[in-house]
């Protein structure tokens, strides 16, 4: 979680310019991760990837199950053609 304070406030309500003092922070915590420079990018990498993982390994289940489905349905219209001969 990354937390943008503004380095300073306009008087004018409407206005859209506001500048920031976190956005080198922010741009070198991207850098970080890009690079894998540090533990925190290093476990938050690791986390996406078991992440992925789990998620991959959860629809091939769901294909198995799906493709078990319709070998059963295959197999039954087999039969009943093999019942009409």
């Amino acid at each position: 979680m990354a937390f943008l304070v503004p380095s300073q406030f306009s008087k004018d309500v409407n206005s859209s310019i506001v500048s920031f003092n976190s956005s080198n922070l922010l741009a070198e915590q991207l850098l970080d991760l890009e690079e894998k420079r540090t533990l925190e990018a290093v476990e938050m990498i690791i986390g996406v990837n078991i992440q992925d993982r789990v998620k991959n390994q959860t629809m091939a289940k769901e294909l198995t199950n799906m493709n078990m489905l319709l070998q059963g349905q295959v197999f039954d219209v087999m039969d009943v053609g093999a019942d009409e001969d």
